[in-house]
């Protein structure tokens, strides 16, 4: 993966990694040009999590995070007015406590948003 960006969808995105140190960043994207072009967009720092994750050699790991997006449909009923969107971390491993806004994350039973890996 190195210092690329890696395609995902909406739900559950596993992916394999090499052991060390990977910088995670898990961000909401902005709308589709197709309906988003002119539309007013906020996506601020509070749009993405950032983790610095050790991976071990053999180990796997787990992040969930909810997005919140509001959306308002412009005048025509064509495109977007405004769209503006948070994201905050439900689940992370105990290393990665704390997100951006520095709000604690608990540790709960795994459901995937984010795996990465080794094999």
């Amino acid at each position: 993966m190195g210092d690329s960006s890696v395609p995902a969808i909406w739900g559950v995105n596993e992916y394999r990694l090499a052991a060390g140190t990977h910088l995670i960043e898990v961000a909401v994207p902005p709308p589709p040009e197709a309906i988003g072009r002119g539309a007013e967009v906020s996506l601020g720092g509070d749009a993405r999590l950032l983790f610095e994750l050790e991976l071990p050699e053999g180990t796997m790991t787990t992040i969930e995070a909810i997005a919140e997006i509001a959306m308002a449909v412009d005048a025509e009923g064509t495109g977007l007015a405004s769209y503006a969107a948070t994201i905050k971390a439900v689940f992370a491993p105990e290393a990665l406590s704390e997100s951006d806004s520095g709000a604690a994350v608990g540790r709960r039973p795994p459901r995937a948003f984010l795996s990465a890996s080794h094999p």
